[in-house]
């Protein structure tokens, strides 16, 4: 049961982010836009409303499970990212800079974290996928390629996923 919780936790962002573009195919495009973006209420009620409520829940899901079934440095880290996840969601792209910051924040949270496990179990494809991110970022912010940065914030977030579920 417990194994299915932590599934379905780990997904749950990913399904959450799926029916807001269902709300949003006539607009949104992975390639020109952030995932940010299906929260933004300008846009589309409907899809900001789903996005932003389902990321506060699954950054409450994740802190629960984190807090609650694991223990040590590794949920500490799991711990904070799990608030900015939250905070992504209740503070939207409405808010202009403030959202950025959190936005940059959960990102390099999720990163630490998963450099952690990456070192503390030595796992390869934790680095060559931490790696592959890291170059996502450069490029979209040094050179605006991508232009949106939802190629590289659903990268990073299927890496924190799969280290979450494998190691947490």
């Amino acid at each position: 049961m417990l194994r299915r919780f932590k599934l379905f936790v780990a997904i749950f962002p990913f399904i959450v982010i799926f029916v807001a573009y269902l709300f949003s195919l006539s607009w949104w495009n992975v390639y020109f836009n952030a995932v940010s973006d299906l929260g933004n209420p300008h846009y589309c009620l409907a899809s900001a409303l789903v996005l932003d409520i389902g990321f506060v829940l699954s950054g409450f899901l994740f802190f629960y499970y984190s807090v609650k079934h694991s223990s040590g440095i590794g949920s500490l880290l799991f711990s904070i990212v799990s608030v900015f996840l939250a905070l992504v969601g209740a503070i939207d792209e409405v808010f202009g800079l403030a959202h950025f910051i959190i936005s940059v924040l959960f990102f390099l949270s999720m990163g630490v974290f998963v450099l952690y496990y990456g070192i503390l179990r030595r796992d390869v494809l934790i680095f060559s996928w931490f790696s592959i991110c890291v170059a996502l970022w450069v490029t979209h912010f040094c050179y605006g390629i991508p232009p949106g940065a939802a190629i590289p914030e659903l990268v990073s977030a299927g890496v924190g996923v799969y280290t979450f579920v494998r190691y947490l």
